[in-house]
């Protein structure tokens, strides 16, 4: 729908005659494709009790995560979602859905905001996780090279932090 309202605005801008009536009309319906775009509740309700530390707010913030929608501002709204999401205690069966994104992250999201996924692994270390990135160092992609050994040396640091702490 997103794409068919940009498609729209750029037709209205070439018409001749009445533009700026075209134009309006189809930034419109863009904008209205926006808002449908994201889940009910997700700015007021998800983001914002997850920022609070409402730990019922992990659950869609990570459905969001896991679904990947790519419109205008959804990167944004993801990075806000992955710093929020360091700070509510998460169950071990969310956590383990949220390595699986890390991973899907390593392989197939990279953009500005990947750095938070590595910092969100960090709450999420586990034998698996490492054996999973391992992995993928072997990968024939050089992003997704780049990416495992960035999320590994993350890991790395903060066991070492752990281990200064004496934890």
């Amino acid at each position: 729908m997103v794409q068919a309202c940009e498609a729209a605005v750029r037709e209205a801008r070439r018409a001749r005659g009445d533009r700026t009536a075209g134009v309006a009309a189809a930034a419109a319906a863009w904008r209205r494709a926006i808002d449908d775009a994201w889940p009910p509740g997700f700015h007021a309700v998800t983001l914002a009790g997850l920022k609070r530390g409402d730990a019922a707010m992990a659950l869609p913030a990570m459905e969001f995560l896991e679904a990947n929608p790519r419109f205008y501002r959804s990167g944004y709204a993801q990075e806000t979602a992955l710093r929020a999401l360091r700070r509510v205690p998460l169950p071990a069966k969310l956590q383990e859905r949220l390595r699986a994104v890390v991973l899907d992250a390593v392989e197939r999201r990279h953009g500005r905001g990947f750095r938070l996924y590595g910092a969100l692994a960090r709450d999420l270390d586990s034998p698996r996780l490492r054996a999973a990135l391992e992995a993928l160092l072997a990968s024939a992609e050089p992003a997704v090279r780049r990416h495992a050994r960035w999320v590994l040396d993350e890991l790395d640091q903060a066991a070492r932090e752990r281990a200064a702490r004496g934890r």
